[in-house]
């Protein structure tokens, strides 16, 4: 008889503990409301780019068709939703496949003089094949919020470093570098999505590694400033010496990033005890240079 009592007893503590597993798992479609808004606005850009393509100088047809188009994105996230299980790490990173593409599209078909009622659909196609890729790298691999950090991490990174690498080549700042910064976008969405789905991450760790791209990106540009305080004649030399410190900072500052983020027996690592440093200096016979190391040794 003691031994049949003992389920009983037993039962109520089971119970708790079969409640907290249940509640630390996601619901269902957890990126359901992600998914949706991403959707409804780019499902409204559709209706829009249909207007603008049309050529139709009526302006009562665009928010019609904006309308439709953000009910049909939004009525379709809400069936893929109920069918396949959405997370919101899933969510992101679609995001990322839809929106940067998107942004390629567009600044691509302003480099290459597109008439203006066009550029929209080159929008329209860029995301929708970039929604492609994301699902397909969804289907053969478990995406988490570290991998849409990294998928959008690409998509900005490479799209700065996309301008400046055309602004390197021209040795020119006067012009937006709408061309460098489309295909930046392109390429380091498509390298980042990749590289998601063959490491992995936490999403915090990505951020700090942003931050660490952008304050070299600062810091680069700072130490770099004096070159343009020459004269007032832009020179390409000088221009290119500053761009391309830019752009040394910025991958300095990332692999810095990662450095110090990274783990070792289940416990983050210290910061690094030195930094590089390096500063530019005008004098009246020329730029005098210095760098070195500050920290502890």
């Amino acid at each position: 008889p003691g031994h049949a009592d003992a389920p009983a007893h037993a039962g109520p503590g089971a119970a708790a503990a079969t409640s907290e597993e249940v509640d630390q798992h996601e619901p269902r479609s957890s990126g359901r409301a992600v998914l949706a808004l991403n959707a409804a606005v780019f499902g409204g850009y559709v209706g829009y780019s249909i207007q603008a393509a049309s050529g139709s100088a009526d302006e009562r047809l665009v928010y019609p068709l904006v309308a439709l188009g953000t009910g049909v994105g939004l009525g379709a996230a809400m069936l893929v939703a109920d069918e396949w299980d959405v997370s919101v790490g899933n969510a992101w990173f679609l995001s990322a496949g839809l929106w940067w593409p998107t942004t390629s599209g567009l600044l691509l078909a302003a480099r290459y003089d597109v008439p203006k009622e066009d550029r929209y659909v080159y929008g329209v196609v860029a995301g929708t094949g970039g929604v492609a890729l994301a699902v397909a790298a969804m289907s053969l691999t478990d995406i988490k919020d570290g991998d849409a950090a990294i998928a959008h991490s690409g998509g900005v990174l490479g799209m700065g470093l996309g301008g400046l690498t055309q602004l390197f080549v021209d040795g020119s700042t006067g012009k937006t570098p709408i061309g460098g910064m489309g295909y930046g976008a392109a390429l380091g969405t498509l390298g980042a999505g990749v590289l998601a789905t063959q490491i992995d991450a936490k999403a915090s760790r990505v951020l700090l590694v942003d931050l660490g791209a952008t304050l070299g990106a600062l810091t680069g540009a700072a130490a770099g400033s004096p070159l343009l305080l020459v004269d007032e004649q832009e020179s390409k030399s000088r221009t290119r010496a500053w761009l391309g410190g830019i752009f040394a900072g910025t991958v300095l500052g990332a692999g810095i990033g990662y450095w110090t983020t990274r783990k070792s027996d289940g416990k983050s690592q210290a910061l690094l005890p030195a930094l590089p440093y390096a500063i530019a200096t005008p004098d009246a016979r020329g730029t005098r240079f210095e760098a070195g190391m500050l920290g502890r040794f």
